[in-house]
């Protein structure tokens, strides 16, 4: 085992060990709105779709026509989102990721960048997971984005979205996530969940939608305690699963600027300090 591996693994095992013996012990069902697929002892990658599919007996279809990350806008309903209020094109992204494209800059920033950026280049590439890029060089080589279908082939409905991003020039893995909505207790309303299955576990994030005045759309982490939007590390297995609500803050921006184009701004801060800025150009493949 080489050196890099090797720190690879006490990184990895770190982060586990950290949630075993903090985190919040799960009794089974005693929060739905955090169920989502887990990760076991191989690396995760383009093939963690079709183990899970194989797994809950759904039916993965790549890049169906028309995919997106939610079926319909109007599931975000809530107290602080007015589906109607945001934007037509934006609106249309989330419905129909799949005919979209994007460009992304991304910017690391600080003493936390630096200790970010170390952790992703010694334990994510060994789990082919929340791989983000290095620097502006790698995102600069464009991303491919596909969007797998996970649906129940009995009634149609999809029971998750697929969103498996990777750098075009070197196929190396960025994010397989697995996107639907949930309410947790204490959120205003519908929220999006993104699921990252790690090894022995999850990455699960919570973000509460919120549809601004000038057509723009937010996705943020922002809450307080457990039960809230937010970013949260799971470890373990289905019946003896453990917890832990982290201070990392995502923010979301999406806009339209004054020549129509769609833009994405996502920021992430860790202890109120943010550590890196992407900022996407996200373009429809053809006329809508």
């Amino acid at each position: 085992m080489g050196v890099t591996e090797m720190v690879s693994r006490v990184g990895e095992w770190s982060i586990q060990r950290l949630v075993a013996a903090t985190g919040r012990r799960l009794a089974e069902g005693e929060a739905p709105w955090l169920d989502g697929p887990l990760g076991g002892a191989e690396p995760i990658g383009p093939a963690v779709y079709e183990r899970f599919a194989a797994e809950h007996g759904l039916e993965a279809e790549v890049n169906p026509p028309g995919a997106g990350l939610l079926t319909r806008f109007e599931e975000l309903a809530g107290p602080e989102c007015d589906p109607a209020a945001v934007h037509p094109l934006i609106r249309a992204f989330y419905e129909r990721t799949v005919d979209f494209s994007a460009d992304v800059w991304l910017e690391w920033r600080g003493i936390m960048g630096v200790g970010a950026r170390m952790l992703v280049a010694l334990v994510s590439p060994r789990m082919q997971q929340l791989n983000l890029p290095l620097g502006a060089i790698e995102a600069a080589q464009g991303m491919r984005s596909d969007i797998i279908r996970l649906s129940d082939p009995a009634t149609g409905r999809m029971e998750y979205a697929g969103w498996l991003r990777h750098v075009q020039a070197t196929r190396r893995v960025l994010y397989a996530g697995f996107y639907t909505t949930a309410t947790p207790p204490r959120a205003p309303g519908p929220c999006i969940k993104a699921v990252f299955p790690v090894p022995h576990g999850a990455t699960t994030v919570i973000l509460r939608p919120v549809s601004q005045a000038d057509g723009s759309f937010t996705l943020d982490t922002g809450g307080r305690g457990f039960g809230a939007p937010g970013f949260y590390r799971l470890h373990g297995v289905p019946r003896a699963l453990r917890v832990r609500r982290f201070a990392v803050h995502e923010q979301i921006h999406n806009y339209v600027d004054a020549q129509g184009v769609m833009r994405t701004d996502h920021r992430i801060r860790y202890l109120g300090r943010q550590f890196v800025h992407m900022h996407y150009k996200v373009t429809p493949r053809a006329a809508l």
